[in-house]
């Protein structure tokens, strides 16, 4: 891919791309212009293997059992845990992010905690308790989920003040440190 324009964006030019013969994406020398004013850079799909953790070559996820990552045999490795499209591959919107993340919380809980008995959230209060210390002997501050809904409040509040959209990320972790505050103190 290449940004033409003197100046600002112009242009964009992107090559053709092809599945080779072990299933990767390979470029075919074909290229196409195209004109643009904005080009928004995208992380992509495809998630890459991270070192030492088992990687499926072919789903380019790493395996696990409801976000455990397993070895080869199948068995759950100690304190290894995976999320998101690295868990399940490209599928989904945020709200299968939520819902993913909090199946993965609530398999590491449980390992906090085994033989525990849940709360309604699936969650021993066992290993809420333990989690809530390990965090606090770090310094580190939870965001709860009444705190979510002020960083929500917060960018709709922004959107609404520039007029775009319905909500518009805050631009640091200061701001939605900032959002949260009032619940903390």
């Amino acid at each position: 891919m290449r940004i033409e324009g003197p100046g600002r964006v112009s242009g964009l030019i992107v090559e053709r791309t092809r599945l080779d013969e072990n299933g990767k994406l390979t470029g075919t020398g074909e290229y196409e212009r195209m004109d643009v004013q904005m080009v928004l850079r995208s992380v992509g799909y495809q998630s890459v293997p991270l070192p030492g953790v088992p990687f499926d070559e072919k789903t380019y996820t790493v395996p696990n059992e409801m976000g455990r990552v397993t070895g080869q045999d199948g068995a759950p490795l100690p304190r290894e845990y995976v999320v998101g499209w690295l868990k399940r591959g490209p599928t989904g919107v945020i709200g299968t992010n939520k819902s993913d993340a909090a199946d993965t919380v609530r398999s590491l809980l449980a390992d906090c905690a085994p033989g525990q008995s849940p709360d309604g959230n699936g969650i021993a209060q066992a290993a809420r308790d333990q989690l809530a210390g390990v965090l606090a002997a770090r310094g580190v501050l939870p965001v709860s989920y009444t705190d979510w809904l002020r960083v929500e409040q917060a960018e709709m509040d922004l959107a609404t003040s520039l007029g775009r959209g319905a909500t518009v990320k805050l631009p640091s972790r200061e701001a939605i440190d900032a959002a949260c505050r009032p619940l903390r103190q």
